[in-house]
């Protein structure tokens, strides 16, 4: 009961961070996480009530996750230009 509550807890506050409007990620993407943040609340509070759905109901909000990452991965930069060694003087 106590996993169910801080499940809970977190969606309704990632649900918050979804919807405002900072442009940290793309609009669908904030738009799912909103629906599967909102969907997975209702299935924790259902989970705490005796409906044992929270699993089922939990995989829109895995998804916002998984796409978010992977998002933020595929925007890392693809490498140094050079290869660095240890010692090397930092450039300025």
């Amino acid at each position: 009961m106590a996993y169910q509550i801080g499940q809970a807890g977190l969606a309704f506050g990632a649900f918050f961070l979804c919807a405002l409007r900072t442009r940290l990620v793309p609009r669908f993407l904030a738009a799912l996480g909103v629906v599967g943040y909102v969907v997975h609340f209702t299935g924790a509070v259902a989970e705490i009530f005796g409906s044992h759905v929270s699993l089922v109901l939990i995989i829109p909000g895995a998804l916002f996750d998984l796409e978010r990452h992977g998002a933020a991965v595929t925007s890392l930069p693809q490498g140094l230009e050079e290869p660095v060694e240890v010692g090397d003087p930092v450039p300025r």
